[in-house]
């Protein structure tokens, strides 16, 4: 029964607290959102690869975060911990709808530093709750709420294609949108995309919550302090227990910090490439 109850519990986490974190970087794509700058905002000769600096910038302090998201998970739980993560992550997403109107550089503070930081905040609590579930399935329970990261960006990509885009405008001949339909609708993506992950990450949020105390003894794959206390190598299965959520955070930490490296290189090769075309023309 409670392997039930905690395998739905994840798919209600993964579907909720962790679509809307890999997914706003979708919902206005580079091409959109350099196309707006571009036409209505500052710097007008923004270049689509200085735009990937919001997303390598978002990967960069989710991985400094994390270390703040599992001592709040530690501290006060993780569903407090992941709804200051979710408030921190739609909120920075939310302003957004001001800050592309501002400067670029604005925008790479909502967009990037805020969400980049809400996310590495909010990722811990629902991971390491799940895996405090099935300690004997830790792996599943892990992979199964991080999955959630893929299945939001199948959601997402369409669904802010048909309302930036719904009628397909082309790029014009600079290779960006001009289109007046397309371009007004940038900014208020943010906006409402940012309040349906806010709704979504409170409602999973409110879903979380570390085992009980007490579990049936009929259930081997749940925590239970006092049985393994009481068990004949109680301390070796305790001390198994007590290290998932190193991890965890370990795991998580080391991926952030891969992406967050691949997205600089690739930004910095970008703007050297910018730079000998330049030069050579």
């Amino acid at each position: 029964m409670y392997i039930y109850t905690s395998s739905a519990r994840t798919l209600v986490e993964s579907n909720t607290s962790f679509w809307a974190p890999s997914t706003p970087m979708a919902t206005s794509p580079p091409p959109y959102i350099t196309s707006y700058i571009r036409n209505q905002s500052s710097p007008h000769d923004l270049q689509i690869g200085t735009t990937s600096l919001v997303y390598a910038s978002a990967v960069v302090f989710q991985g400094v975060s994390m270390f703040l998201g599992g001592w709040l998970d530690h501290k006060i739980g993780p569903r407090l911990a992941t709804m200051a993560g979710s408030l921190i992550m739609s909120g920075g997403v939310m302003l957004s709808f001001f800050a592309i109107k501002l400067s670029f550089w604005m925008l790479v503070f909502t967009y990037g530093v805020m969400f980049g930081l809400g996310l590495g905040i909010g990722y811990i609590g629902p991971v390491a709750c799940a895996v405090r579930w099935l300690p004997k399935w830790k792996g599943f329970a892990s992979g199964f709420v991080v999955s959630g990261f893929g299945l939001g960006a199948v959601l997402f990509t369409y669904t802010q294609t048909l309302y930036i885009n719904p009628l397909n405008h082309p790029l014009s001949d600079s290779g960006y949108f001009e289109h007046p339909d397309v371009l007004s609708k940038v900014p208020y993506s943010f906006l409402i995309f940012g309040g349906v992950y806010m709704a979504m990450q409170v409602l999973g949020s409110l879903l979380l919550t570390n085992p009980p105390a007490t579990m049936p003894e009929s259930d081997p794959h749940m925590v239970n302090e006092d049985r393994i206390a009481s068990a004949p190598h109680g301390r070796a299965d305790m001390d198994e227990i007590a290290s998932v959520n190193s991890e965890v955070l370990l795991g998580t930490h080391l991926t952030a910090i891969e992406e967050s490296t691949a997205s600089f290189i690739s930004w910095t090769l970008e703007q050297d490439h910018q730079s000998h075309s330049t030069a050579d023309a």
